[in-house]
Parts: structure tokens; sequence; C-alpha cells
């Protein structure tokens, strides 16, 4: 249910921002229904489901992080060079 109440907050969060800074509007309302009404609650009660993994923190993320940042600063320069 947190997943829902911070989907929900932060939909709420953006509507006011954009009246705030008298901004148009960035969601439309039947863009804001179809999230608040079927997306959201779709996704949060399918996560309901899940079991809980307390070893997720435990686990090191960055260890291939170097490798995947040079993997796709070459991509992107090949597909730069490819397009000139």
């Amino acid at each position: 249910m947190l997943f829902y109440l911070k989907c929900q907050s932060s939909v709420s969060l953006l509507l006011l921002l954009d009246c705030v800074m008298l901004l148009p509007p960035i969601l439309s309302s039947q863009l804001v229904l179809w999230l608040s009404c079927l997306i959201v609650p779709l996704l949060s009660f399918t996560l309901i489901g899940n079991p809980l993994n307390r070893q997720v923190a435990q686990v090191a993320q960055g260890k291939n992080h170097t490798s995947f940042v040079k993997q796709v600063t070459n991509q992107v320069t090949l597909k730069s060079f490819e397009r000139c």
C-alpha cells in the first residue's frame, strides 16, 4: 500500500505544483483519472502479493558499474559516428 500512497501523492503534488507555478496542465484530466483509477491500483495490488526479501539491501550494486558505463559510452559514440 505504500507504493499506492506514494504514486497518488506524487500525482497530486505534480498537479499542485502545476497550479502554484501557473503552468499549463501537465496531465490532462483523463490522464489523471486513468492513472488514479486504473494503472496505479493495478500496479500496487500486484505488488502486495510479492514476498518481502530482506537481503535486497545487502546486495552490492556497484560491482559492474564502471564496465556498464564504458559499454554505454562506447555504444553512444558509435551510434553518433554512424549518423554522420
